[in-house]
């Protein structure tokens, strides 16, 4: 471009001063005054015309013209392999039951039911002598009955003995409650029946009802210890 403005401010300059210098070179002495003074006249017109040729923009070049250009390439991250990434984290699930509780659910699972068959006994034995009181003094059904108490009381006893693992501890108070309630329930049966005595008979089975209630609590608890 600086070429271009070159060469077009030479061409200016020859066509510009060529008349001046063929009017000094014609003309006589007061012609030449007169023709030095339109000289100095179109010497600030050549003035004018120069600057404006050496401020005018250049041609506009077309956009085929211009310098190609590499497209400057986006940066991209490399990721860094040495880079550490957070450890994930395993949640550890815990075994529901653990051998420990299994064991102690299967053993007084078998204990209940050892003392509901025992129950049964008694509750088949009572109805019997209900429907027939003189069976309170047969030594026969007395026996039976009475091997049916003992059995439970044991039973309670075992449940009692047991020493079940910390986390199921709430539950097995229950089985011990449901023990407990058993054992005078027998106590207080037999005694009823040695002494013809229905008050006892009457508490007898009033225990016997509150022990049925620890026994489905519990029962509950050990359905639901997983969940």
């Amino acid at each position: 471009m600086t070429d271009q403005r070159d060469r077009r401010l030479r061409i200016l300059l020859s066509i510009l001063f060529f008349p001046i210098g063929l009017i000094l070179a014609l003309a006589g002495v007061r012609t030449r005054i007169i023709a030095w003074c339109f000289a100095g006249f179109y010497i600030w017109i050549l003035t004018v015309v120069v600057v404006v040729a050496i401020v005018a923009p250049g041609p506009e070049t077309s956009p085929g013209d211009s310098a190609q250009t590499e497209p400057i390439p986006s940066s991209t991250r490399v990721p860094d392999e040495t880079a550490t990434t957070a450890p994930t984290i395993t949640p550890i699930v815990r075994s529901c039951p653990t051998p420990e509780e299994a064991l102690y659910f299967s053993t007084v699972g078998e204990n209940a039911s050892e003392r509901r068959i025992y129950m049964n006994q008694i509750s088949r034995l009572s109805l019997r002598a209900g429907g027939d009181p003189s069976l309170l003094i047969d030594d026969v059904w007395k026996l039976e009955i009475g091997v049916a108490l003992g059995l439970l009381t044991e039973s309670a006893k075992e449940m009692e003995s047991l020493n079940p693992p910390d986390s199921v501890r709430f539950i097995h108070q229950d089985w011990v409650s449901a023990g407990g309630y058993h054992r005078n329930a027998a106590m207080l049966y037999a005694q009823g029946i040695d002494e013809l005595n229905t008050n006892k008979v009457n508490a007898a089975n009033d225990h016997l009802t509150t022990a049925a209630e620890f026994i489905a609590s519990a029962t509950q608890k050990v359905e639901t210890f997983c969940r």
